[in-house]
């Protein structure tokens, strides 16, 4: 017995495409079929990520700050930062706490120099930056856990980056949006798909919803 089933983004594709009735079963899509099918695939996982209730993304990292660097450019480029600590020499953590920009707008002496206490993260279209204060007057290891991007399907042949449970409801997902093909011939077989994938959808995301929440009051930026 083994617990390592996955799926390929083509066999996903295929599979949607056979629920969707576009595709006789046993034949292979086309390659404007299989482009177009990977593409929409693609949307979809990018799109999971703004649900913001997909655990399988969580990873922690460490970042240097060189002494008097205070921005430094994150690599991978994460989705968000979850929280965020400074790595003393022994190796101990000390939280740090999150201030939005308008917080660091107030500072009376961005430039003071010591041991950071705080970061900010700043977010544009392509990166994320994160900003810490005091600006370290030694080279400071900050350690944080993040949300990473959902990776890309470049290629038929990858992995879907999903866990076994969403294989399902992803076929189901990319099923809907092949209106491209048409209906299959049976107008209901498309609303029994498109209720099937918003069933499974909001199940897996209760499922991978956390068990409690902190509310945090502050006025954002």
């Amino acid at each position: 017995m083994t617990i390592t089933f996955s799926m390929t983004a083509r066999e996903v594709v295929t599979l949607a495409m056979e629920d969707r009735m576009v595709l006789a079963l046993g034949r292979d899509p086309s390659a404007k079929e299989l482009a177009y099918g990977v593409k929409k695939l693609n949307l979809i996982i990018k799109d999971l990520a703004s649900q913001g209730v997909t655990p399988w993304r969580d990873v922690e990292t460490t970042v240097s700050f060189d002494p008097a660097e205070s921005t430094v450019v994150l690599t991978p480029r994460p989705v968000d930062v979850l929280d965020a600590w400074l790595v003393n020499a022994n190796g101990s953590r000390r939280p740090m706490t999150l201030w939005e920009k308008g917080e660091f707008r107030t500072l009376p002496n961005p430039a003071q120099t010591g041991t950071p206490i705080v970061y900010s993260l700043v977010h544009t279209a392509t990166d994320v930056s994160m900003r810490i204060w005091p600006v370290p007057s030694v080279t400071a290891v900050i350690g944080y856990s993040y949300s990473r991007v959902m990776e890309d399907v470049t290629q038929e042949s990858d992995p879907v980056d999903i866990p076994q449970m969403w294989l399902s409801g992803m076929v189901k997902m990319l099923a809907t949006e092949l209106k491209t093909f048409g209906d299959g011939g049976d107008p209901m077989h498309l609303t029994k798909i498109e209720q099937e994938a918003e069933i499974i959808k909001r199940r897996l995301l209760d499922h991978d919803r956390p068990s409690s929440y902190t509310l945090d009051y502050r006025c954002r930026d």
